[in-house]
Parts: structure tokens; C-alpha cells; sequence
């Protein structure tokens, strides 16, 4: 130890001196500043689509991405001994044909701590860290968080790489360690990528036409045909067309031949023929045209041949208007015209003949004269009574039978016997029972029925009666017309056809009229009417037809 008086001061300097300087190289050594460096790397790992091939992703698989980050922070010193460190900020990048598909409530998969959410869209992603961040070891790596992206982008015919990036916020990454000072900050980024196929079997392809199957050659979606013979199209099983059917890869329709019968011909061959397949498949009518010969070929004045129409066979009938049968005035035999079925009317019993003559028993009771020069070329055969004289109170005289004035079959022998005279107007004297006559039919007719007092003298008397007066009666007498209809020759007046078989179209043809026509010589003028014996036979009590 250097004790100072003042005669060792000077021996102690050197002392102090070295004292000095060790002081001052201890506190330089207590206050020195070490630097450091910030930074890493930022590194997108695919989980899946790794390669080609089966671990290869396909168009609408997910494809979950890795976020790892590397810490390469260090000092600044002898060694470059690694620092902690803390990323903030956000770390975010592209996906190339992916789009980002939220997971979760925060977005992500699965995230470290320090980690807020996971966000993004087409194409891109971002992950964002809290204020604290996460922390990052000075050596080794953290999967900040694991995201999910779905293949939208279809892929090319062969695998191919998309690449995928990622990249924190500029300084992201901040020193965390002691020795670092000031504490540093810096960025991590790194790529990589994945791999993309159309298929790896024919499931992941799309379905063809068809006919057809998907296939899958070399990871590229293709087409093969299904089995000429399998069921496509339409299902419709006819007499024409059959279900549809592939070949060749292609849906093709199975039509039967084309003429073939698909339905069997209607109740006129002739006009209906079997239908007959047409090309596409269908059953098309077969119906022969409109005026085609079928049927019945009779061809005669009120019926032609049959002919088709709309497919039926159909008669072809002259209207009811066409006269089929000219009348003969000399017989007094009207014409008949053609009736709904294609015949010709009945030919009508003329009845009374323009030549036939008639007067009523008004007109006989008057003229007895007449009447005995008639009785003179015979007696009258009238319900079984022989009448041969014109006097009254005689039971054989045709005056009593004529002005009698009972019914039923007094009124009918009173009828007949006016007819019976009448015949001999027009036949002679000597006619007897109208033989040749228009009214002989009749008169045979009702004579017998009077004989016989059966129930037709009713029928009989009014028929009678109406030809007396120069009618045409009706079959049960109820009617008297003037005339005969052209279709069926029933009675008929102007006025009233509705005994015609068409009453719409049948023609009225008029009769002659006998009660018309002159009394043959010598009886016209018939002279002055002569109603005494009459009147006499009316008073007595003599009876013909009790």
C-alpha cells in the first residue's frame, strides 16, 4: 500500500494510475448494446393433393392448408444464437383454384394460440393473430393454424400443380429475447403447392349422354358405350313401337316395320282397312277415300251402289222425291216415289179408277127411277139380303136398305149397298159384287164382314162411307184423305201426311175423285131428286139387317 506524506506521493503514482484504467475497462464492459435480427419463414402444407395419382385432389374436394412458421430470429453476436420471438399481425396468401371454406366459428380448422380467425375467398386466405399474438421458440416451428379450401376451379385433362403461398403483415415478427436491444422486427413468406386431377376413377367424372358411361383413363374423364340393347329413352311398349334401346352409344327408337298391322279392320273392310305402322313408330288410320264401291252394288232406280264415307260404307239412296214407278192413268194407278230404305213404294191398289163412278145414299135414296133400271140387270147380295127392287115397305128392296136409319151394321149394309150401285154406274147393270172395279177389294171385304156382324163394321162402314163420298180411306177408316203418300200408299191429304212413312218428304199424290165424274148415259142429267119412297121407307116399320 502506498501511504501519501510528502515524501512517498510521488513513489504511489504509477499505482493510482493502473488503478484507474482497470476501473474504467470494468464499466465499458457493464454498458455494451447487443443487436439482433427478426425473421422467418412462412410455409403453406397441403394436406391432401400431396401428388398425382389417387392422393391427388379432384374438382369440389376440400383441401385442408397448414400455416407453419418458422422462427429465424438471432443475435447479433458471436454464433447468431437464435432469439424468441411473437408474430403479430396477420399471415395470409393464395390458393390457387381453391376457394376458401370457412370452418367453425373463427374460420379455422384448428388455430394455435395467439390466433383471432381464419377469413378469405376465391383464391386467397388470411389469417388473423389477437394483440398477443403468437409466441415462436427460438428454435423449431408453430402451425399457427390449419385452413380449408374447396377445388372450384375444374382441372386440366392431366394432373397438374397449383401453387399456394404465404406471407405475414411487413413486420410481423417481432424479438422477444432479453439480450436483444432494441428488439427487432421482421417478415416470413414461403410457397408451395398442390396437385389437381380430373379423376382417379369414373366415379369422379361427370355422367355422359345417354347410352353412354363415364370412364377415367390417366386421370382424365372420358366416355365408353353401354351395351347395344340396354333400355333408354321411352319406355312406350305398342303395337307399333317398342322400347327404345342403345347402340352404338346412341338411344335409337325400335319401331316395328313399317306396314305393319296394328289394329284390325272395322265392320267394313272396304272402307276401313287394318290400320299399319307408320316410320315414327305409330299406328296411323287406314281409311279408304270417299267415294270408294263397297257394300252392296245394286243399282237400280231408287238405289245406288254403296259407297265409303268418313270410313263406314254407306247407302246411297235417291231421295224420297224420285219417282221409281210412272203411273198409268188408264187404270187410274198412281206413280210411287222412292222410300228411306232405297226401294220403290208398294205399287198402290188404285181404288176408285177415273172411270169409276160414286154417289153417296143421299143421292140414291132420291133417285129410285135409278135405281130400278140398275136392279133391272141384276139384284144386289147385300150382308147375306137379296135386294131387287126400289120400293118401299118391301124387305128386299135396296130403297128400305138405302134410307134406313139404324147403326152399326144396318149403317154398313146401308154403305154397301150404295157401293154395290155405284159398281153398276160404272161396270153395268149387270155387275154384280164390283167385279172390276176400283171398289171391288173393298166391297168383298166389308160385305163379308157385315155377313158376319163381326167387330171390323165399324172400320168397314167409315172406309166405305169415304169412298162413296170420293175419298181415300185409311186402313182402320179413322182417317179419310184425298190422296195416297208416295212412299208407302197410305192415305194422305194435302193438309195432313202423318201416315207417310216420312211425313217430312213423302209427296201427297192426289186420287181421282168418283164422286167427280158424270153418271154414264143414260143417267146424266139424273133428273129431278125423288125423295117419297124414301121418306115412306123411313116411316114403316119394315126391317132388312135386324
Amino acid at each position: 500500500m502506498c501511504k501519501t506524506n510528502r515524501f512517498t506521493t510521488t513513489r504511489c503514482l504509477p499505482a493510482l494510475l493502473m488503478l484507474a484504467a482497470l476501473f474504467a475497462f470494468s464499466s465499458s464492459q457493464a454498458f455494451a448494446q447487443t443487436t439482433c435480427s427478426a425473421g422467418g419463414s412462412a410455409q403453406p402444407i397441403p394436406q391432401s393433393g400431396t401428388g398425382c395419382g389417387a392422393s391427388a385432389a379432384e374438382n369440389g374436394e376440400t383441401v385442408d392448408i397448414v400455416i407453419r412458421v418458422t422462427n429465424t430470429s438471432v443475435q447479433n453476436a458471436a454464433g447468431n444464437p437464435a432469439v424468441t420471438a411473437v408474430l403479430k399481425g396477420t399471415v395470409g396468401g393464395t390458393i390457387t383454384g381453391l376457394t376458401f371454406t370457412a370452418n367453425g366459428a373463427d374460420g379455422c380448422v384448428i388455430h394455435a394460440v395467439g390466433v383471432a380467425s381464419c377469413t378469405g375467398g376465391v383464391g386467397s386466405y388470411t389469417v388473423t393473430m389477437t394483440a398477443g399474438g403468437v409466441a415462436l421458440p427460438a428454435v423449431g416451428s408453430v402451425d399457427i393454424a390449419t385452413i380449408r379450401g374447396t377445388v372450384t376451379t375444374a382441372p386440366p385433362a392431366s394432373c397438374t400443380s397449383r401453387s399456394l403461398t404465404a406471407a405475414t403483415s411487413a413486420n410481423a415478427i417481432t424479438t422477444t429475447d432479453a439480450n436483444c436491444d432494441p428488439q427487432a422486427s421482421g417478415d416470413a413468406s414461403g410457397s408451395s403447392s398442390y396437385f389437381v386431377v380430373q379423376c382417379d376413377a369414373p366415379t369422379d367424372c361427370p355422367a355422359g349422354a345417354e347410352c353412354t358411361t363415364p370412364t377415367c383413363t390417366a386421370n382424365t374423364c372420358g366416355t365408353g358405350n353401354v351395351a347395344d340393347g340396354t333400355t333408354c329413352g321411352s319406355g312406350a311398349d305398342t303395337s307399333c313401337d317398342n322400347p327404345d334401346t342403345c347402340l352404338a352409344g346412341v338411344c335409337a327408337p325400335n319401331n316395328e316395320p313399317v306396314g305393319t298391322q296394328c289394329a284390325a279392320a272395322g265392320t267394313s273392310p272396304t272402307c276401313d282397312p287394318a290400320d299399319v305402322c307408320n316410320a315414327s313408330g305409330t299406328c296411323v288410320p287406314n281409311v279408304a277415300p270417299d267415294g270408294t264401291a263397297c257394300g252392296d252394288p245394286a243399282d237400280t232406280v231408287c238405289d245406288n251402289p254403296d259407297s265409303c264415307l268418313a270410313g263406314a260404307c254407306v247407302p246411297n239412296n235417291e231421295p224420297t222425291t224420285t219417282v221409281c214407278r210412272v203411273g198409268d192413268p188408264a187404270t187410274c194407278d198412281p206413280a210411287e216415289n222412292c222410300v228411306a230404305g232405297g226401294t220403290c213404294a208398294p205399287d198402290v191398289d188404285p181404288g176408285a179408277c177415273a172411270s169409276d163412278v160414286c154417289r153417296t145414299p143421299g143421292f140414291w135414296g132420291n133417285h129410285p127411277e135409278i135405281v130400278t133400271s140398275l136392279l133391272g140387270g141384276g139384284a144386289l147380295s147385300i150382308c147375306g139380303e137379296t135386294l131387287n127392287n126400289a120400293n118401299s115397305g118391301n124387305a128386299q128392296s135396296a130403297i128400305e136398305a138405302i134410307c134406313i136409319t139404324g147403326s152399326g151394321r144396318q149403317h154398313l149394309a146401308r154403305d154397301l149397298a150404295s157401293m154395290a150401285l155405284n159398281c153398276k154406274l160404272t161396270g153395268g147393270a149387270a155387275n154384280v159384287n164390283c167385279v172390276g172395279t176400283g171398289f171391288e177389294a173393298l166391297f168383298a171385304e166389308c160385305n163379308a164382314v157385315c155377313l158376319a156382324n163381326s167387330a171390323a163394321v165399324g172400320s168397314c162402314q167409315a172406309r166405305v162411307d169415304c169412298t162413296n163420298n170420293g175419298g181415300v180411306p185409311s186402313a182402320n177408316g179413322a182417317f179419310c184423305g184425298t190422296g195416297t203418300c208416295s212412299d208407302n200408299g197410305a192415305a194422305c191429304s194435302v193438309s195432313n201426311k202423318t201416315l207417310c212413312a216420312v211425313p217430312g218428304t213423302a209427296v201427297c199424290n192426289a186420287a181421282p175423285n168418283c164422286h167427280n165424274l158424270s153418271l154414264p148415259a143414260p143417267f146424266e142429267p139424273p133428273g129431278k131428286a125423288n125423295p117419297d119412297n124414301c121418306k115412306a121407307a123411313r116411316k114403316n116399320s119394315t126391317s132388312i139387317f135386324d
